[in-house]
């Protein structure tokens, strides 16, 4: 066997590439990178196991006109003399870049990727080969290097993720020249990958051969380094998500975090945790930077209250001990979370129970005379009375005005027998509820006067007493909670 295909059946078999059985998908452009991948699979083909169940996929991108017909009929040809199933998908790549307002680079790989991805799952592959190498390798190193990315950026390319293999990133770009020739092999030369216009050009053209008149070896050592660095991300990740998970707080909408658990982690990890949660509230990583990481810093370490705009219409607050991440007005009053209902209480006296429906849970009005429970303080704890979500007030001190609504400026309770006020917002500030969960907050109301903050503050002047006649009994129930 020629030392190549040695070399790369060693990495296929030490990183778990193929299995035998595995039925193959390969990316093939005429190019020598991906002629090379088909050629040293069919080589190995037997030793693999992979018998006949390799499938070529050729994306024309329609933008070198004849030059890019004859790299398709290249292609075609070279896999019908060896026998190998091609299929090949045309796609103006051009207009479809300009409708989505991306590269044409970008627009060519999306369009690519998707293909295989189709393509694999109709002919049942197991497996969608690629032909990036080791020069593919350092090039994306410095790339994301120039990008200012971290670790991950720096491992560079990942020998495998989900169903995509990448069985020559061990050799580099000469390695499979020569190969080629060994073989006698001809291949497809893409003009524009010989030009500087785009940035990738420019590092593989322009920095590489600089780095190597300083050191001849200088790919192989940036592609240790990606594999080094791979192994620390792996690391890494491992501890990410076991605090991250740790530092969670149950959200009905994006993210919270807890500041004092993630301020106990390492400096890394606490970025990491919140590139993490960013992810997760925008659903891609793409675009996500040190600088934002660096913006959510700032508001954990800032008064609470504090917040920062992020891509994706996210934003980043932190509201006393809790980091919250969520999309802009995510929570904010709508016409379907609003709330104003009048409460019918001559209607509530005549039947004994009225029930109302809240975005949130319920609530539940029951109606007794006063003999029926018995004077006194005790008939004010009909309930446990450590059950915040129900109350008992004095129907005569109440009347047919009172409401059930979200707050209002101007809202006030009172809190004691003396007739001490406090305004609403004050009671939501030292019971450290979230800003934005304080503009939904169920209250009972008479004009600006609050005699219930649900779950949370009841107004002293509506207790129960001797002279009490009829009692009225209000109970919040959650819509999680069984009614």
């Amino acid at each position: 066997m020629i030392r190549f295909e040695e070399e790369i059946y060693k990495f296929i078999t030490d990183n778990g590439l193929l299995e035998p059985g595995d039925k193959v998908l390969l990316g093939v452009s005429g190019g020598a990178d991906s002629v090379c991948l088909l050629r040293v699979l069919l080589a190995l083909r037997t030793r693999l196991g992979l018998n006949h169940t390799i499938v070529v996929a050729h994306v024309n991108h329609m933008l070198r006109g004849e030059e890019a017909d004859a790299d398709e009929v290249f292609t075609r040809t070279l896999c019908e003399k060896h026998g190998v199933e091609f299929y090949a998908y045309h796609k103006d790549i051009h207009a479809m870049a300009e409708a989505l307002g991306i590269s044409t680079e970008e627009a060519g790989r999306n369009y690519r990727y998707q293909v295989f991805e189709e393509l694999s799952k109709e002919k049942g592959c197991h497996k969608i080969a690629v032909a990036h190498h080791r020069d593919d390798m350092a090039e994306t190193v410095l790339l994301n290097m120039l990008r200012g990315s971290g670790i991950a950026g720096m491992a560079g390319i990942a020998p495998v993720r989900g169903k995509i293999i990448r069985p020559l990133l061990n050799v580099g770009r000469k390695d499979i020249e020569q190969y080629l020739d060994e073989l006698g092999q001809d291949y497809v030369t893409d003009m524009t990958n010989l030009g500087t216009d785009y940035t990738r050009n420019k590092v593989r053209h322009i920095l590489m051969p600089e780095m190597e008149k300083l050191n001849p070896g200088a790919i192989e050592h940036i592609a240790s380094f990606a594999d080094d660095s791979r192994k620390i991300e792996e690391y890494l990740d491992r501890q990410t998500k076991e605090a991250y998970e740790k530092a969670k707080i149950a959200s009905e909408a994006g993210v919270k975090l807890s500041i004092s658990v993630m301020k106990a982690l390492d400096d890394i990890i606490i970025r990491r945790a919140i590139h993490c949660a960013l992810a997760e509230v925008a659903g891609k990583r793409k675009d996500i930077t040190r600088r934002h990481i660096e913006a959510v810093i700032s508001v954990i370490n800032g008064e609470s209250g504090g917040f920062v705009n992020m891509p994706y219409e996210m934003i980043a607050r932190k509201s006393y001990d809790e980091l919250i991440i969520e999309k802009l007005c995510s929570d904010r009053i709508d016409e379907k979370t609003a709330i104003h209902i009048n409460i019918d209480m001559q209607r509530l006296k005549v039947e004994g129970q009225l029930i109302y429906d809240l975005p949130e849970g319920s609530l539940i009005i029951k109606y007794f005379e006063g003999e029926k429970l018995g004077h006194g303080e005790g008939c004010n704890k009909p309930t446990d009375e450590k059950n915040e979500c129900t109350k008992i007030f004095d129907y005569d001190k109440m009347n047919s005005t009172v409401c059930i609504r979200n707050p209002l400026e101007g809202d006030y309770i009172i809190i004691d027998k003396e007739g001490h006020t406090k305004k609403l917002n004050r009671v939501f500030i030292d019971a450290k509820i979230d800003r934005r969960a304080r503009e939904k907050w169920p209250v009972v109301a008479k004009g600006t006067e609050i005699l219930w903050a649900v779950d949370l503050r009841y107004n002293e002047a509506y207790r129960v007493d001797v002279s009490t006649e009829g009692i009225v009994m209000m109970t919040y129930m959650r819509a999680c909670e069984d009614k």
